[in-house]
This record gives structure tokens, sequence and C-alpha cells, in this order.
């Protein structure tokens, strides 16, 4: 923050409010880690408008998915580490709806004893009619677009931080044999453990939820 004594002093503000939440987010979850990050001398109305974008999920409704709940915790570790691909970053663009899907498809892909591939986001991002792009989304949208188109690889249609309908390109090269035929979703809100059971029976999930992890939502797609 050379030259600008009122930002230094700004930023300084809210890394240390930062600080204060990060110390109790360790306090009150033992099972996780929390620590400083890039984004840790923003306030989080400055994150949320520079990485939560501004859509609101139509398919939002509890009454609308189906519920599971469990108390019982039924391994306690799995290791899925052989069928993720590495995590992407968004940088500006809030396409974090659209990483989120592609991620969990290309683990499903993995997981029917296809090799390790990284699939495209950006022709999501440009070629969805019903997407705002990098404003945010729904993992939901995303699916329903691949349900009725075939999926690029990222090396051909490559991740530029932007997206516009009127920048889809058609893309002769897709993967062959991948095929989306639907998607379940699943609210586990308040249920950690139903949450680790699901995941150590189904793989990689597609999970969307508020930034104050109150209410997560998982998605899987089926090929």
């Amino acid at each position: 923050y050379v030259g600008s004594s009122d930002e230094y002093e700004l930023r300084r503000k809210h890394y240390e409010r930062n600080l204060e939440r990060i110390a109790e987010l360790n306090r009150k979850h033992a099972m996780a880690t929390f620590g400083v990050n890039q984004f840790s001398d923003l306030s989080f109305e400055e994150f949320s408008e520079q990485k939560m974008g501004s859509y609101i999920s139509p398919s939002s409704s509890e009454e609308e998915d189906t519920k599971v709940k469990t108390t019982v915790l039924e391994a306690a570790s799995v290791d899925w580490r052989n069928v993720t691909t590495p995590v992407r970053d968004q940088g500006t663009c809030g396409a974090c709806w659209a990483i989120s899907a592609i991620q969990q498809l290309e683990s499903t892909w993995m997981m029917y004893g296809q090799s390790l591939a990284s699939f495209s986001v950006q022709e999501i991002l440009d070629c969805m009619a019903t997407s705002d792009g990098c404003l945010g989304g729904d993992p939901v949208l995303a699916y329903t677009y691949l349900e009725s188109n075939n999926v690029r690889l990222a090396y051909s249609y490559p991740f530029t931080e932007s997206g516009s309908y009127a920048n889809c390109k058609n893309i002769p090269e897709y993967v062959s044999g991948l095929s989306v035929v639907g998607y379940d979703r699943t609210s586990m809100k308040g249920d950690e453990n139903a949450m680790m059971n699901y995941v150590s029976v189904n793989g990689p999930r597609s999970e969307e939820h508020t930034s104050e992890l109150q209410s997560p939502m998982y998605l899987v797609c089926r090929l």
C-alpha cells in the first residue's frame, strides 16, 4: 500500500479483525485448520463482492432437496486424493459454481476407471445462456447444461477469468465416452457425519454453502 497510509490502516484493521475470526473458527472446529491467506486483509463485504458474485440460486429452498439425517459415522477415514484434480483459482471471476461442478465431474470420471483429465470451466461460463458467468451461478445450472452438451478439455478451451455468451466457441474436440445423464442434490444441513458418510461412499462432491458454513449442499452428477 505504497503512498496511501489510509489504505494501509484500513487493510491492517481488516487483517486484525480476520485474525480474531480465524482464532475463533479454530477454537470451534477442532477437526479443521483455518489460517491467513491472500484475502485476509479484505472485509467480508469486499470478499463477497469480489469472489462470491451476486447470483441467488432459484433452487436453494430446502423443501426441494432430498434430506439425509444421521448421527452415526460409518467410516473413520477415506482418502479420495487419487481421484481429485488440483484446486483451481477463480481469480477475479466468480466462477466457483462452475469450477465446483467441473471438478466433481472430473472425480466421477476417474472413479469410473478413466485417466486423469482436466475439463473446461470456460465453456460453461461462455456457452450457458442461463448463467451470469463471472457474476456467480449454481452448480445445478452447470449440470443441467452438461446433460445436453459435450464436455471439452481445459487445454482446448482454457480459463480466461471472464465469461460472455457472445464469446461461446464451438470447439470440435470433446471428451469421447463422457455423457452426463443427471445429478443428485442432497441437503445435509447441520449434520457433518452425514456429509462424511455420503462422501466416503460416493466420492468427491460439488458443495455449495453460505460463507458462514451454515447450510452445506452436496451435488453429484451421474454418468
